[in-house]
């Protein structure tokens, strides 16, 4: 009875702090700014009014300026008192959250995070929104209306400018890439098998619901039921059960799902992040400000470590990050003489490499106790991981770089991102390429956000809006455009506006951006045909980039989110296999 007794307590002071946070983010977050919105203008209308803010006596009524005067105060007065209701009760809701969160967290141990509406998590959400009201302030006086026909015009001329591209790309394939005895093809096709093969761990984390979103099943039976992550896994990656070491499935802000596995086939320990599936990974994808910081030497003890360079508006990534990763080397800290050089400074994805660092301490204690294990001394690392996933597999590799498992045998580790968001600027891929491959499929977007790109975004707005004020008719010829027939007829026309395009972009275009790292992997439909089911979806070719700029910018077609589907990855891989087979079969 008194176990039943304190799960019965348990529910019962859960459900209330749940009643209590919505009702916290109703007074606090809605009733309140908005009393006060009206309390503020109340007290303009009553300054700046002519009647009751005269400082003399009015001539038509006689009224004193003693009289005008109280009646001015006692509306301002009871202005403050009307808020002041509301005020107490946020004041006591404030209060009354801090106290149940620490409650159920000492007595219970629950994570309140898990939460939505947890005090914690409406911080952080407050701080996302004060960075995209920065972010989308500058074009927020532009209407809807001319903001899509300016981002039109730009689709038309970067379509244009991609298909001249795409062009020259396929003329240097057939003449490279694509001869029979050429030692790149049979690379990229032993590349696109270990690629399709760590793919299956990449998306088997989001259970069957999203791996089976585009097959032709009975998705809202799917949809409704409770998933078993584990089980699904399994069945995905077609290991045993007993092969699934670790795993943390329940995501919070700045902690997401992941699998330690053991890979029997490559014989490789393959940690698994998972992508964005629940709420709380979302706060981390929207958490995309920068955050700089550098890979430096311990001149006390010849370690590598990374230290931070915080502005002034990240003190809660102080808070959270300290100022380097010393401790985890272990031994005592020394204090830095200020002379130290940094190896390499760069910008990375904050909301993405706070979680990583989570990630880290979280996982690492039983890697080392997993290598330690006889029977996996001739096991390598692997990571991987899609769309966040992918984002968390680079920054995990990045960290085990700089900060390596000790029982990992001569640092045997690869990393695979796949549509993963892009989390570290160029700086960084120098030492990402030897260990890193990242995969991305035709229009995906998601490899092309970042706050940088973002803010290109808006920039290209404003330019627009700029020379649709001077010239209309520019914008005009532009949404007229039609990029295939300019490309084969090949005039001067079509070379004019690409040269615009790539002024346009020089001119506009200059935000810092991150960028996928390592080895770059691109698939793309060499027919351009949409995705159909129950056939081969496409005819799918894998080419290595080497100009990462290629993907810096956003690109606004109808298969950016469809190519972002971790199913259609592993579908255009599949797709890619059976096209060099048949190309070998000539």
């Amino acid at each position: 009875m008194d176990k039943l007794g304190q799960v019965v307590r348990r529910n019962f002071i859960e459900n209330y702090y749940r009643l209590l946070s919505v009702t916290h983010l109703t007074v606090n977050k809605v009733a309140r700014p908005t009393a006060q919105k009206m309390a503020t203008f109340i007290e303009e209308q009553v300054k700046t009014s002519p009647f009751i803010s005269s400082p003399n006596p009015n001539p038509n009524t006689g009224i004193s300026d003693f009289i005008l005067k109280n009646i001015r105060d006692g509306i301002l007065i009871g202005n403050d008192l009307a808020l002041l209701p509301l005020n107490t009760l946020g004041n006591y809701l404030d209060e009354s959250l801090v106290d149940v969160e620490r409650r159920l967290q000492k007595e219970y141990g629950v994570n309140t995070n898990q939460w939505v509406f947890s005090l914690e998590n409406l911080i952080i959400l407050q701080k996302i929104s004060q960075l995209a009201d920065i972010t989308l302030k500058e074009v927020s006086h532009i209407n809807s209306f001319d903001t899509l026909k300016y981002l039109s015009a730009w689709s038309i001329l970067q379509g244009l400018y991609m298909s001249s591209y795409e062009k020259q790309i396929s003329s240097r394939r057939s003449e490279l890439d694509f001869q029979r005895d050429s030692p790149k093809l049979f690379e990229l096709r032993q590349i696109q098998e270990e690629l399709l093969y760590f793919s299956t761990f990449a998306h088997g984390p989001y259970g069957k619901v999203l791996n089976t979103f585009y097959r032709d099943r009975p998705e809202i039976l799917k949809l409704l039921r409770l998933t078993d992550f584990t089980q699904d896994f399994v069945s995905h990656t077609r290991i045993e059960e007993a092969d699934v070491l670790h795993c943390f499935w329940d995501s919070t802000p700045y902690k997401p799902a992941f699998v330690i596995a053991r890979e029997q086939f490559k014989r490789s320990i393959v940690l698994c992040m998972r992508g964005t599936r629940h709420w709380a990974d979302a706060i981390t994808d929207l958490d995309f400000h920068y955050l700089k910081f550098s890979i430096m030497k311990d001149p006390y003890n010849e370690n590598f470590f990374i230290k931070y360079h915080f502005r002034e508006d990240q003190e809660y990534l102080k808070q959270k990050l300290g100022e380097d990763t010393r401790e985890i080397n272990g031994g005592i800290i020394q204090p830095l003489t200020g002379k130290e050089e940094p190896i390499v400074t760069g910008y990375t994805h904050a909301g993405m490499f706070l979680s990583a660092i989570g990630a880290y301490h979280e996982v690492t204690h039983k890697l080392e106790e997993i290598f330690s294990k006889p029977e996996h001394q001739d096991f390598s690392f692997s990571i991987t991981g899609h769309s966040l996933g992918g984002g968390m597999s680079t920054l995990m590799v990045l960290l085990y770089l700089v900060h390596p498992l000790k029982a990992l045998k001569d640092n045997t580790m690869n990393g695979y991102s796949y549509g993963g968001a892009s989390v570290l600027s160029e700086e960084f891929d120098k030492y990402m390429k030897p260990v890193m491959k990242s995969f991305i499929l035709g229009d995906d977007i998601v490899p092309r956000l970042s706050y940088g790109s973002i803010t290109d975004v808006c920039k290209i707005i404003l330019a627009f809006d700029e020379i649709n004020k001077k010239d209309p008719k520019t914008l005009d010829t532009v949404l007229k455009l039609n990029s295939d027939a300019l490309l084969s007829n090949k005039d001067e026309m079509s070379n004019r506006f690409i040269e615009f395009y790539e002024n346009f972009k020089r001119d506009h275009m200059t935000s810092r951006k991150l960028l996928p790292m390592g080895r770059v992997f691109h698939m793309q439909d060499v027919k351009a045909q949409p995705v159909r089911r129950n056939q081969s979806y496409y005819d799918f070719v894998l080419r290595e980039i080497s100009d990462k700029k290629y993907f810096d910018e956003m690109i606004f077609t109808t298969q950016v989110i469809k190519h972002h589907f971790p199913s259609l990855y592993e579908e255009g891989l599949v797709s890619s296999k059976v096209l060099f087979q048949n190309y070998l079969a000539k």
